[in-house]
């Protein structure tokens, strides 16, 4: 899959490597026609994909259908095309998303 972005939030320049976690999560760009779905998240006060981690065992497309079923109640989600990957590294025990 292709590399689209890294991005690196300032204050983890500088953190021991050793206390870096990473965690693999997924977003689905949801489409119906010509709108995309966003999911507004008051905890950052923002819009965003949906997505979340991704559980041990299960691999990113599953991780994916599961979280847009969870967080939308979708069903009989098709025509799934992974796009590419993101990376993030950030404060908190959440440090890569994909």
């Amino acid at each position: 899959m292709r590399h689209l972005h890294t991005a690196k939030h300032p204050d983890i320049e500088h953190l021991d490597t050793a206390t870096i976690v990473q965690r693999q999560a997924t977003r689905a760009i949801a489409v119906r026609g010509d709108k995309i779905l966003l999911l507004y998240t008051a905890r950052y006060e923002d819009y965003s994909l949906p997505g979340g981690g991704v559980d041990l065992g299960e691999d990113l497309i599953e991780g994916m259908v599961r979280e847009l079923q969870e967080e939308t109640g979708a069903q009989n989600i098709r025509d799934i095309k992974p796009f590419g990957v993101y990376e993030e590294f950030r404060l908190g025990t959440r440090m890569t998303q994909m």
